[in-house]
């Protein structure tokens, strides 16, 4: 059984699963995977990198059991980061590394053109966790050996798209642009530009990397992907490398809502303000923990401000519809 909490409008067909579309409304997904998922050999949760937090705090209060669920997790909508992964795995028992059954997934769409137009395979997940520690996979799939943030890595299917990169730079990266084969499209958007940054990878780059990872290489094609070109500035960190900060320690990850404003104040300093889990309050413990892995990463001058779920004003109460906005 597959249920569906991206936005509504977001709407899955199968002839495969079963699905429940619920949109954004933790207590339904819950309560169904709760009362009717027992029923089924396993499940699988679509959802986004916010909206995952408001489902994992739910089940565990609706005595959701994801390991007796089998239930495996596919994040859309942003990019999901290596650290976030962990804390989604830690959080329902998934051995992201081992774990033959289950999966905390990424998956890549464009709302003009079609869903899971790339997507992650267990391959192209351990290609990406090895890159966390071995410089020579970085090399191989993004032609550079140093990154601000680690890249997803995904696989196409080459017959439902093809895929290419404008003005590409040195290394490979530019925009992707992606043309839909479907002859039938209602309305056809040949060369639509994504606003996203990425790379083709080639076969022989990405077999090498497969090798070092020490998986079998892909046998679609390969694509990485940095993230929105708009929310690259140069000389900040990107939002992916912030949204990594934030889930590497799972004490800190707890207390937050994984929505924070990256923006700079009138004396040029960059600014990070957080947003607090709705069942926490800023405190100086907190602060001073984040405060400390700026530091511990690179990022001393960042100022760093807390504020309680209620009093952030970017949407302080998430309505989960829309894409949040990370920077100014």
């Amino acid at each position: 059984m597959l249920v569906n909490c991206l936005p509504m409008g977001v709407v899955f067909r199968s002839r495969a699963v079963a699905v429940a579309n619920v949109s954004v409304r933790e207590d339904m997904a819950c309560s169904i995977l709760r009362d009717v998922g027992p029923s089924f050999a396993q499940t699988l949760v679509c959802t986004d990198p916010l909206f995952i937090r408001r489902l994992l705090d739910e089940g565990e209060a609706a005595g959701v059991d994801w390991r007796a669920l089998k239930t495996s997790v596919i994040v859309g909508e942003e990019v999901l980061v290596e650290a976030q992964r962990d804390y989604i795995a830690a959080r329902m028992g998934i051995d992201v590394d081992r774990d033959a059954e289950r999966l905390v997934g990424s998956s890549f769409g464009v709302g003009e053109l079609g869903l899971n137009l790339l997507f992650e395979t267990r391959s192209t997940i351990q290609m990406r966790r090895a890159m966390r520690h071995q410089p020579a996979v970085v090399q191989a799939l993004c032609g550079m050996s140093v990154v601000d943030a680690l890249p997803s890595v995904f696989c196409y299917n080459p017959l439902r798209s093809h895929i290419e990169v404008l003005q590409p730079d040195a290394y490979g990266f530019g925009e992707l642009c992606i043309t839909m084969l479907d002859t039938g499209a209602v309305i056809p958007l040949p060369r639509h530009a994504t606003g996203d940054w990425g790379r083709l990878v080639s076969a022989e780059e990405a077999s090498r990397a497969a090798a070092l990872a020490g998986v079998q290489p892909p046998w679609l094609p390969v694509a990485v992907v940095q993230g929105r070109i708009k929310d690259r500035r140069p000389g900040w960190p990107s939002v992916e490398a912030l949204k990594e900060l934030l889930y590497l320690d799972h004490a800190v990850a707890d207390q937050l809502s994984g929505a924070f404003r990256w923006a700079q104040d009138p004396q040029g300093q960059a600014q990070w303000t957080l947003q607090c889990h709705p069942g926490a309050e800023p405190t100086l413990w907190l602060l001073s923990r984040i405060q400390d892995l700026c530091t511990r990463h690179g990022w001393p001058q960042v100022s760093v401000e807390l504020l309680a779920a209620a009093d952030f004003p970017w949407r302080p109460m998430l309505d989960f519809e829309r894409k949040f906005s990370y920077v100014e």
